[in-house]
């Protein structure tokens, strides 16, 4: 729970720096966390090392400048991974991007959901069905099916 807590206080702050930019901004930075979770998600090794506080955090620090060298983050987001390495947080990266994504689909008015069916849907159904509910909530929708 107080990873939680920590993750959604973390975003905040990084999407509050990164509002006066403008939500294209935003959005860029979004890529590049997204980017960093999809890093640690493909390797599990990853996510051990940065929870592991046998590695120092100059080691740390070190593996995240290679991995945001290859990947291109803007400077803030490199910034704020370091400031995570700093604080012990680096282990809680999963859960500080989701938040951060949930206060940038705030930010442009975007819903996301899920939608259970009986059977498969072709896409044109889902299409209808998403267009519906966007018309009736007056508000972009993202839907999983």
């Amino acid at each position: 729970m107080t990873g939680n807590i920590a993750a959604r206080r973390y975003a905040r702050d990084l999407f509050t720096l990164g509002k006066n930019s403008g939500v294209s901004e935003l959005e860029a930075w979004s890529a590049d966390l997204t980017a960093l979770r999809a890093a640690v998600s493909e390797s599990p090794e990853l996510l051990r090392a940065f929870k592991n506080p046998i590695f120092s955090t100059e080691e740390k620090k070190r593996v995240l400048a290679i991995l945001a060298s290859k990947l291109g983050f803007k400077d803030p987001v490199v910034n704020f991974c370091l400031l995570l390495a700093d604080k012990g947080r680096l282990g809680e990266i999963e859960a500080i991007v989701g938040a951060f994504d949930s206060l940038l689909d705030e930010e442009r008015g975007v819903l996301r959901g899920e939608m259970y069916t009986a059977v498969p849907l072709d896409q044109a159904r889902q299409a209808e069905i998403s267009a519906r509910l966007e018309a009736q909530l007056k508000r972009s929708l993202i839907l999983e099916f």
